[in-house]
């Protein structure tokens, strides 16, 4: 990852409370279509894809109500599109911490 993409992923780090943490994307990381071999890659990449899909599950809001810190609302409808296709799913519930009992949720 080059200096310049680097800050830039260091200055949109956990910009809500529903983005991916390191560790969930490690989780599901394999469960995404992998990038082409060939050709361009994707835009936004996934893990802004699945930000997006999170803070709206987790707020109720639209796909035209995305805030401006994402790309466009369609991109993120399409790969959610995608997804469902595939039968990917993702839990947006709360977060388990080592203080949290999760299992009894």
């Amino acid at each position: 990852m080059s200096r310049g993409r680097l800050a830039e992923r260091q200055k949109q780090a956990e910009r809500y409370p529903t983005d991916v943490t390191d560790a969930e994307w490690e989780m599901v990381r394999s469960f995404l279509p992998a990038p082409p071999k060939r050709g361009r890659k994707p835009t936004p990449e996934l893990r802004e894809v699945l930000n997006a899909l999170q803070y709206l599950a987790r707020s109720g809001g639209g796909w035209r109500m995305l805030p401006k810190d994402f790309p466009p609302w369609q991109t993120f409808y399409w790969w959610f599109r995608r997804f469902v296709r595939r039968r990917v799913s993702i839990r947006a519930g709360p977060r388990c911490s080592a203080e949290s009992d999760c299992d009894a949720q």
